[in-house]
């Protein structure tokens, strides 16, 4: 059979302790009973689970900024794997581009972070919206993490950048473009009635001024 690691116990020690293990993992410790001469019955094996505690996160990856609203931005990131430890809390910081001074929103319940009202960000494995920002301003980002029951926090991720738009702005002239664009075709017709109009006049007069002159000369003959 394959171990990660064999070792030997004398009869009288009762404990052992195992290093270099991965945090937040499930391990079987199988104990035999061997000769002096290091044989044992494999089959005859005492099995003792055992799990290692949680220990401080690394840092959250892909972390993105999306503007939601006017004055919002949607932030989403990932875990890295394999974890550490249960994600208990998150804090999120935030800066304007040419500020040294981060504004901070800490202990952040990871139950608050689901991105399932956000299809868009559904690959990832959480998502929140900083809110109150300044429009036409240039903001920083950074997430950082916390593992139930670890005082430790992962060390802040990478930072994500956006520029806060006037979305009401843009949405105001979106607006006009596709109602000049719905008016266009009716405009068009119009323009081809009047043409059409402007055309058949001439030559309905002219029409007229043959028949006139067609009499004026009938009416002399007789």
């Amino acid at each position: 059979k394959e171990f990660m690691e064999k070792g030997t116990l004398s009869i009288s020690q009762t404990k052992l302790e195992m290093v270099n293990l991965t945090p937040f993992s499930r391990y079987i410790l199988q104990l035999y009973a061997a000769n002096q001469a290091g044989g044992y019955d494999e089959h005859v094996v005492l099995k003792i689970p055992g799990n290692t505690a949680q220990s401080s996160p690394a840092p959250p990856t892909h972390l993105q900024a999306l503007q939601h609203t006017p004055g919002s931005v949607i932030l989403s990131w990932r875990h890295v794997f394999p974890p550490t430890g249960e994600v208990s809390s998150y804090t999120i910081r935030w800066k304007e581009d040419r500020s040294t001074t981060w504004k901070e929103l800490k202990d952040i319940p990871k139950l608050q972070t689901f991105c399932k009202d956000y299809p868009e960000k559904e690959n990832n494995d959480a998502c929140y919206v900083v809110s109150n920002l300044t429009e036409s301003r240039i903001y920083s980002f950074q997430v950082e993490c916390y593992n139930s029951g670890v005082s430790q926090g992962s060390g802040w991720s990478d930072v994500a950048s956006q520029i806060i738009h006037n979305l009401g702005q843009d949405g105001a002239h979106t607006s006009y473009v596709f109602i000049v664009l719905g008016c266009l075709p009716f405009i068009i017709i119009i323009v081809i009635i009047l043409f059409v109009k402007y055309r058949k006049k001439p030559i309905k007069a002219s029409k007229q001024q043959n028949t006139v002159q067609y009499n004026s000369n009938k009416t002399q003959n007789c």
